[in-house]
Parts: C-alpha cells; sequence; structure tokens
C-alpha cells in the first residue's frame, strides 16, 4: 500500500477510535436508538424502549414509579446486604429500581445474586466486574434488563444461606458456576455484556423462560457458552422464544452459540469468530432461523467446519427429533474458511408484533463487537502503521475477526482491498465519490408569534458547498457579500420568507411545536413529546385509549397512552400533524395542514420487520437507508439529495 494512501487511512484509524464496537452497525437499532445521543446519562430510563426481538419493549423498567439506585459498595452479604450493594439494589429494596454505579468496580457474589422483578442494572459510565463467585440468577423473574457488566471467572459456591427477592433468607446450593441463568424467567433483555471463561455455561435460558433478548454481548474464551431449554423431557420449553442479535462469539469458543431444545431462536447479525465442535445445534426438534450472520470457521487442525449440530435426545422415547420435527434455515448468511450450514425443514418466521420487530443487515455489514478501548488502539495504531509503511499486507490484532470490505478504500488509482487474517485481495477500483453540491440556504428558525418575514430576515446567513481544491465545505457567507471567484460560490441573497401558512403550522395557539421537525431523542423532541402527552391527558380519560400521531400510525390505530408516548419516543410525530384536532384541539377552517399527513411517511412502515422472502440475494435497502436516516435526522429538503448520493456510490 503506498504513502498515498494517508490521508485515507488516519481518518479510518480515528473512526475506529471513537467507534462502538458493535455488530452490524448500520443496521444495529439498539445501539442506534441511545449510543448516539450525547445526553443518554441524564435520560438512563430512554434504554428500555431500545430493546427489540421477543422482549420487546421494557416499558414496566421505567417511569415515576422507577427508584434510582447507585451502587456505591462492592463488597458483599449474602443474608444481610448493606446498603450500597449490588445486592441490596437487584434483591431486597421493595420497588421497581434502576441500579447505575457510582465508580468502576470489582464484586465478588458469596453466593448467586438473585435478581427480582422490574430491575434494571445498568453498567454505563463505568467498568463493573462481577467475577471470581458466583453468577447471577433471575428466578421466577419478569421485565429485568441487565446491561453493561463484565462477568468472567465464576465459580460454584458451597452451600449456604442467601437473601432471596421478598427479604426471607433461604438455603442456596452448590449451582453450577454460570455466569448469568434464566429459571422460568420471561421478559429478559440482557444487552451489551461481556461474558467469559466461567466453570458451566455464560448464559443458560431454562425451565420454561420465555420472551428473551440477547443482544450486543460479547462471549469469548469458554467451552459451553448458551443454553436454551433445561433438558430434552421438559417439554414446557416448547413455549420458549429467544433472539440472539448483533453478539459477537469468539475467539477460543467451542459449542453451544446456542444449543437449543424445542423451543425457537431467531440467530441475527452475528460474528462467529471461529469454534471447534459447532456453532448452533440443539436437540427435540427446535426451530432455528439463523439469518445475516457471519460465520468465519476456525483455522486449526480438527475443528469443525459445519455450523450446525444434531445431537441424539436423552430423554426416554425420545430419538432428537425426526427430520419432519427440526427447522435450521439460514437466510442471507455469509461463510468463511470453509464453514458451511445443513440445513433441515423448513424455514421458519420468528413473527414479530410491532414493538418486537427489526430490520435485519446483510452479513457484509457485521463487524467485530464487544471490542474494548485498549484493543480499538491497538488496531487503530495497526491501520496508521500501514498508512506510514509500504506494506502491502497485515494482521489484524484483534485475533480472527472480520472487517467489512467497505471501511478500506483506496483513493484516485488506488483499488479497494479486503483484509481478513492477514490476507488480502484486490477487489477492483473503487467507486467515483460524487460532487459536492450546494446545499442552499438554512431554514429560518421559528420563534411564537413572530411572524415569518421577520424570522427569515433575521438569518441572513447563507451555507455555500463548492468544489475546488482548497475550499472548506460548509463555509458560510453574509447575504450582502461579493462572489468569491475562488470559492465559486454565487451570491445567493437573503432567504425568502416563510410562507404564512407554513410559520401557523409550527406555531398554534401559542405554543411552538417547530420540536416536531426536531431530531429524535434530542432535548426539543423529548420535551415536545412531554408537551403532547400532558395536553392529552389533560383533555382523555386515564384510561382512554387515543388515536396515535406517529409516523408509523398515523392517527389510524387507537392505542393505550403508554404505547402512544414510546411510538412518539421512538418514531416521531408526523410532521403534518400541528394541530392536534384528533386529541382535542380546536380546527381552524382555514388550515388544512392535517389532511394530507395520513400519506406522508407510509414508505417508514415498510422498513420493519424483518424480510421473511429474503434469499442469497439480499434486496436493495438504499430506499430503506435514506427514510431511515430522513426520519432520524430531521426533514431539512436533504432527503433527495441524500438519495442520489448514495445511488451514484452503488453505481
Amino acid at each position: 500500500m503506498a504513502n498515498r494512501n494517508v490521508p485515507m487511512l488516519l481518518p479510518l484509524a480515528v473512526l475506529f477510535l471513537l467507534g462502538s464496537g458493535g455488530v452490524a452497525t448500520a443496521a444495529n437499532v439498539i445501539d442506534r436508538c441511545w449510543r448516539g445521543q450525547r445526553n443518554w446519562a441524564a435520560d438512563r430510563q430512554r434504554l428500555a424502549v431500545c430493546s427489540v426481538g421477543f422482549a420487546g419493549k421494557m416499558r414496566q423498567n421505567r417511569g415515576a414509579g422507577v427508584v434510582a439506585y447507585t451502587v456505591t459498595d462492592p463488597s458483599d452479604d449474602p443474608v444481610r446486604p448493606r446498603p450500597g450493594t449490588l445486592r441490596y439494589g437487584a434483591t431486597v429494596l421493595p420497588a421497581k429500581v434502576w441500579i447505575t454505579f457510582a465508580r468502576d468496580m470489582r464484586i465478588r457474589l458469596a453466593q448467586p445474586l438473585y435478581v427480582k422483578n422490574f430491575t434494571t442494572i445498568d453498567g454505563r459510565g463505568a467498568d463493573v466486574h462481577v467475577a471470581g463467585g458466583a453468577g447471577i440468577v433471575l428466578y421466577h423473574a419478569r421485565d429485568v434488563i441487565v446491561h453493561g457488566l463484565h462477568v468472567h471467572d465464576c465459580r460454584a459456591q458451597p452451600p449456604g444461606r442467601v437473601v432471596v427477592p421478598g427479604g426471607a433468607v433461604q438455603p442456596s446450593g452448590s449451582g453450577d458456576g454460570d455466569a448469568i441463568r434464566l429459571v422460568a424467567s420471561s421478559k429478559v433483555w440482557i444487552d451489551h455484556n461481556t461474558l467469559s471463561r466461567c466453570e458451566d455455561g455464560l448464559l443458560d435460558v431454562t425451565v420454561g423462560s420465555t420472551d428473551v433478548t440477547v443482544s450486543n454481548n460479547w462471549f469469548h474464551d469458554h467451552d459451553k457458552v448458551m443454553l436454551l431449554g433445561h433438558d430434552d423431557g421438559f417439554t414446557t420449553d416448547r413455549r420458549m422464544r429467544v433472539t440472539v442479535a448483533f453478539n459477537r462469539f469468539g475467539p477460543n469458543v467451542n459449542q453451544r452459540m446456542p444449543r437449543i431444545r424445542h423451543g425457537y431462536a431467531h440467530v441475527v447479525n452475528n460474528l462467529y469468530d471461529g469454534w471447534r465442535d459447532y456453532a448452533i445445534g440443539g436437540s427435540m426438534g427446535p426451530s432455528v432461523k439463523s439469518q445475516g450472520n457471519l460465520f468465519a470457521a476456525s483455522g486449526g487442525a480438527g475443528d469443525n467446519k459445519k455450523v450446525t449440530r444434531r445431537m441424539p435426545a436423552v430423554a426416554r422415547g425420545g430419538g432428537g427429533g425426526g427430520k419432519d420435527q427440526w427447522h435450521l434455515h439460514s437466510v442471507g448468511d455469509a461463510f468463511e474458511n470453509g464453514a458451511f450450514f445443513r440445513q433441515v425443514g423448513n424455514r421458519v418466521r420468528p413473527n414479530y408484533n410491532r414493538h418486537q420487530a427489526f430490520s435485519a443487515a446483510s452479513a457484509g455489514d457485521v463487524l467485530p463487537a464487544g471490542i474494548n478501548m485498549s484493543s480499538f488502539l491497538k488496531f487503530s495504531l495497526s491501520l496508521i502503521s500501514i498508512a506510514l509503511s509500504s506494506c502491502s499486507r497485515w494482521q489484524q490484532e484483534l485475533g480472527p475477526a472480520y472487517l467489512s470490505t467497505k471501511a478500506l478504500r483506496g483513493s484516485g488509482r488506488g483499488h479497494i482491498w479486503a483484509f481478513y487474517r492477514g490476507r488480502q485481495r484486490r477487489l477492483g477500483p473503487p467507486p467515483p465519490l460524487p460532487a459536492r453540491r450546494r446545499l442552499g440556504p438554512p431554514p429560518p428558525v421559528l420563534v411564537p408569534h413572530t411572524p415569518a418575514s421577520a424570522a427569515a430576515a433575521s438569518h441572513p446567513r447563507l451555507r455555500c458547498r463548492c468544489e475546488p481544491r482548497g475550499c472548506s465545505s460548509g463555509r458560510i457567507e453574509g447575504a450582502g457579500a461579493a462572489s468569491d471567484r475562488r470559492l465559486r460560490c454565487r451570491r445567493l441573497g437573503p432567504p425568502p420568507p416563510l410562507p404564512l401558512r407554513a410559520a401557523r403550522l409550527l406555531v398554534t395557539a401559542g405554543m411552538d411545536r417547530s420540536w416536531i421537525n426536531s431530531r429524535l431523542f434530542s432535548k426539543p423532541h423529548l420535551d415536545g413529546v412531554n408537551e403532547f402527552m400532558k395536553f392529552v391527558l389533560e383533555r382523555f380519560d386515564e384510561n382512554a385509549e387515543i388515536l396515535c400521531p406517529c409516523r408509523w400510525c398515523l392517527n389510524r390505530i387507537h392505542r393505550q397512552k403508554g404505547h402512544v408516548e414510546d411510538h412518539l419516543y421512538i418514531y416521531g410525530i408526523a410532521s403534518t400533524y400541528t394541530r392536534w384536532i384528533y386529541h382535542g384541539e380546536q380546527s381552524d377552517a382555514g388550515i388544512n395542514e392535517n389532511e394530507d399527513h395520513l400519506d406522508e411517511h407510509t414508505s417508514f412502515s415498510e422498513d420493519v420487520g424483518i424480510n421473511e422472502d429474503e434469499e442469497e440475494n439480499p434486496p436493495d435497502r438504499i430506499p430503506d437507508m435514506v427514510d431511515e436516516l430522513y426520519i432520524a435526522e430531521g426533514q431539512d429538503g436533504g432527503k433527495s439529495m441524500f438519495a442520489a448520493i448514495l445511488d451514484e456510490m452503488k453505481q
């Protein structure tokens, strides 16, 4: 690689330093929901509506009745836990609780930690390790979130006594040495954790547990990773439903990613970084849909290249399930190093509802997950060393992991190179970059009770984009400034005044409703949703269902107020629904702004759920990407421009 690529690789290294390390970043709806928000720490409970998959939205884990509890003491007393310890908040405190950590800490559990209902353990903002002792147990629990923990080196403890939810102290067995174990639990979200090196399993979902989402976790350095299903004779697990999404498995893992009995698993957009025995297996006729995963088989001698395995049953009268009972189906998966997937039975659908559905990315967009900042620094330094040397190949320091071929591009006469396990492959010249375009003047910011012409006159500065070398994009000129030939910018004059009708759309009844077009999860958007819900609560009974004005429902569907609030947070309100005539506001015969909003964002509803008919060639997602970005970033007139840029890059 020649030194002419230095300007290209240095920004790329910075990009990796600042990146999140998530899997399938292009379509990771969970990270997109909260991780890009700078003020996420000011509203931690917003995380509860970011979950997808069978766990659905965790609405019961947020709200006015939730107690904020901070762990300040890393010690552990399994019988009489002190206030300030993790066990006191997760087990003893008699309320819905949101647990955070005051600082980095390492917690050694003397006995398993029994987590009660409606508990969120939120490790964001601190480096929290639960290590060297017992693990975490959810026993007959529901509505539980475990987020952002490092659970490793768990050991089976000698029998003793332990406090359980409700405050009673009961005898405790020795346990199995699992990191996290679910027993007869439901509606559980395990997200953004790092799990490794425990005596038994890293994650067990057993004894009738169901409606579980396992997402964005990193499982490494372990034998038996994930077990779904108690045993072959426990037929209640037939109702088990688990989503396994955006996780990284490996390196140094052997089997059970997952191993499933009886139930259903949707395994989507995960990175399999090698295995010794098998990746996905099971017994007793389970159903598995594998979609958009990257399976990179290990290169070691004797390692198995086959992804799937059918185990013989050990239950009386069982034979592991006949072929007609098994359903192992692969859709859009990618395979490296000779890995292959043996399909059995028919395709099986997750049948998500609207609160569970999400879009799956292609396997080519799967990136490493669970990478800590130390690994990121090593990887970024390796990229910089490539830029400063003339080496033609390199070895990624993160071990056998996959880097999307979209990430490394040459410039000028260069080519696109794909790097994997120290090997490179030339894919051809990169597509030409589109020419920069003048974006035009920014829209005026309206102030309540301010005429449109006055608002326009208060913003006379224009934004220009220009093409010549040495011209910095985004230059701002005054409206009266002369033309600069070197910059090739025309004097555009002051922006045209906003029509009076448009001004009335956003300023009605003395309220500023410009928040309707603000960015999702921004402070104006959150405050605006609160304003709308306060407006509704003053006009409707507490238990009444109301029309949902979000960009999905468009005032077509009646929902409970809590569901309406969730939809407005996640999807935003229809941009033309500025006079709330369906929710008790007086209608104005002179303004018909609400008449056409029902058809405004129909394309948005098309990009929800999983494309069940997707086969080897995934469909073109550029229109979906444009709509997602258009809705997430605000409607500033740039949708058509961005679509054209993407289309040019695709060509």
